[in-house]
């Protein structure tokens, strides 16, 4: 759980990630207008006033392909169904897995059969929540 501080930032307007530039500590957007960067203050002043960043929080977990999962990912999660996709998000004090008709489970530290696999995100692809989803 050391990645659980660890945030990825969504830009609405450019619909793109933020990336964080650890030699200027600045928020750098990578598509669309990569010379614009923002501080830290920027954006937290930015999320407050307006809706066009989106914070989004490392679960601290890793899915089978050992990439971190995020809040608003859309993963494939045996738990619930071996064919839902679901949403990752912050519930009831723990990360959750929420499919499209509102199913819940938590997610848990897994065994390689219950490994959830990331199939994308509610902002690149929302379209997936859509798809045969029950």
């Amino acid at each position: 759980m050391i990645h659980r501080h660890k945030y990825k930032i969504w830009d609405i307007k450019y619909e793109c990630y933020l990336e964080f530039d650890m030699d200027t500590g600045d928020w750098k957007a990578h598509k669309d207008d990569p010379n614009k960067s923002y501080t830290y203050l920027e954006l937290f002043v930015l999320e407050i006033l307006g809706d066009r960043f989106k914070k989004l929080q490392c679960t601290g977990l890793k899915d089978k392909k050992d990439k971190l999962l995020y809040e608003g990912d859309i993963v494939k999660y045996p738990v619930l169904d071996p064919d839902a996709l679901c949403e990752v998000i912050w519930s009831e004090n723990c990360w959750m897995c929420k499919t499209k008709d509102g199913k819940m489970t938590g997610l848990i530290n897994f065994t390689t059969d219950w490994m959830p696999e990331k199939m994308g995100t509610i902002y690149e692809k929302p379209e997936l929540l859509n798809e045969k989803n029950t």
